[in-house]
């Protein structure tokens, strides 16, 4: 089998050709996102993630680029380990309004030309045309905020190199999970803020109920904890989620 990476790039190819085979989809343990790096003042502010969170069109990211092969997330758990999120809480809603009076609210009016500030975010350039015309899209809606996103696409060593001097204001990228567990640890608990915790959240509630989490071996209970996880993530986004993928081979 192989994995069908653009679901453009296939469609583009000789039907005929296609015909011969058989297409398929599988909830993957492996979602989208984007790191807001909190050492930066501007991302500190809880009001600015949560703006630029609803500047993010995900219904169109996951109908028109993935052709609706993707699941739109509010949290860091994966589909795939199911009960751990709650279910109770959904993703913000694209809204351009509501992030544009956000951003007003947090102290960043647009300025003579428009502009209330600029971001830079990188991504590994690994030839998916859908990732990058994602990111085209985020930034053509943020610019109707007034914000101005530019977006470094780099190969795989400067990538590296550049998310582990913390060197960006925003990061794109895939995450896949080390052990088949839902503990999202590694993404936001403080400790691991110089390793993959890139967004550099440090919350002791956080970090308090992550460790309750750990140590708790009764499942029912355990899931119950992550459901607070879940609730304060969405309150405090140091992430947005943009969706978990769907393999479709």
């Amino acid at each position: 089998f192989a994995r069908i990476r653009s679901e453009k790039e296939w469609n583009s190819i000789n039907s005929e050709f296609r015909s011969r085979f058989e297409v398929s989809d599988v909830n993957e343990s492996s979602y989208q996102l984007i790191a807001w790096n909190g050492r930066r003042p501007i991302f500190s502010d809880k009001k600015v993630r949560r703006a630029l969170t609803h500047a993010l069109n995900r219904t169109a990211i996951i109908e028109d680029l993935q052709g609706g092969r993707a699941i739109p997330l509010s949290s860091p758990f994966f589909p795939t380990m199911p009960g751990y999120a709650d279910p109770k809480i959904h993703p913000y809603v694209f809204d351009l309004k509501k992030a544009a009076a956000i951003l007003d609210e947090a102290g960043y009016p647009a300025k003579e030309d428009g502009i209330r500030f600029s971001i830079t975010l990188i991504a590994w350039q690994r030839g998916n045309t859908s990732d990058e015309d994602a990111m085209t899209m985020l930034k053509h809606d943020l610019k109707k905020i007034g914000v101005s996103l530019q977006i470094h696409w780099i190969d795989g060593e400067n990538f590296q190199a550049r998310y582990r001097a913390h060197d960006f204001d925003a990061i794109f990228y895939s995450w896949v999970p080390d052990l088949p567990d839902p503990e999202p640890a590694s993404l936001l608990h403080s400790s691991q803020a110089s390793q993959y915790n890139f967004a550099g959240y440090a919350n002791p509630e956080m970090d308090k109920l992550l460790a309750r989490a750990r140590t708790t071996p009764d499942r029912k209970k355990r899931k119950s904890i992550y459901h607070e996880v879940h609730a304060l993530f969405h309150e405090d986004l140091p992430y947005t989620m943009v969706f978990a993928v769907r393999g479709h081979y």
